[in-house]
């Protein structure tokens, strides 16, 4: 497997995960990207996004999460838009899916739900 570089030549620490900045973005989209990585807002986001999910114990669209979130949360987190970014993230990892859309219970528009993915079973 490669491992596509980001704008600074230092290896993508996702993996084969898609990098935060297109090629196409803006040399200041890269900057924010790489920021993201170096302060591992993007690790401490996803895990507060998963703490968040297993309190409520249901799906929840993106508004729905940062409306569990405490201000803590919410001040790591900065806005809605940044937990919509971690759950695709989330997904590719196999650590969230998608559940039904529907009708948001903060947004008050039709919205995917996402669930906690099933823990991998283990051998017995």
């Amino acid at each position: 497997m490669t491992h596509q570089g980001t704008l600074f030549g230092a290896p993508n620490v996702f993996g084969d995960l898609q990098p935060l900045a297109r090629r196409t973005d803006p040399a200041a989209s890269h900057r924010a990207a790489a920021k993201q990585i170096a302060g591992n807002k993007v690790a401490s986001g996803s895990s507060i996004i998963l703490d968040i999910l297993r309190r409520t114990g249901r799906p929840c669209t993106y508004r729905e999460i940062w409306a569990a979130a405490n201000d803590a949360e919410q001040a790591k987190l900065r806005e809605p838009n940044t937990i919509a970014k971690r759950l695709t993230v989330l997904e590719r990892r196999g650590l969230v899916r998608t559940g039904v859309e529907r009708i948001c219970t903060v947004g008050g528009s039709e919205a995917r739900a996402w669930e906690l993915a099933d823990p991998p079973q283990g051998r017995d």
